[in-house]
């Protein structure tokens, strides 16, 4: 769809209840998985893959949809309680010549000396 019809309709395009008339609005393929053989090593394979919606190529960006921007922010978090916190840099999670960005683009980290019990 382009953006510019969005003003055009009745409905919210980005509401996740909401189906789009394939007719105006044909679907595109855009490529094909092919499975043709099972995991070697299931553990390092399956278990720790980590797919998330913020994991973008060049160029690709997120929609308006706020169901999307919402798990792109909670897929993170809840890979890095699942599989660890470095599991952008487990093998299975990386694609070829790439290397993953941090999620802290302004300013520096804050380090808090001791433990959580003392703070509270």
């Amino acid at each position: 769809m382009n953006p510019k019809d969005e003003a055009h309709l009745s409905y919210d395009p980005l509401d996740d209840t909401k189906v789009w008339d394939e007719q105006t609005y044909p679907l595109i393929p855009v490529g094909k998985m092919v499975l043709n053989k099972n995991p070697e090593n299931f553990m390092e394979q399956v278990e720790k893959v980590a797919f998330s919606p913020s994991n973008l190529l060049d160029g690709a960006e997120l929609s308006d949809d706020k169901m999307l921007q919402g798990r792109a922010n909670i897929y993170s978090d809840s890979q890095r309680r699942r599989i660890g916190p470095e599991f952008r840099k487990l093998t299975i999670n990386q694609q070829q010549d790439w290397t993953p960005a941090n999620q802290i683009t302004t300013g520096e980290g804050r380090y808090v000396e001791g433990n959580l019990k003392e703070l509270l």
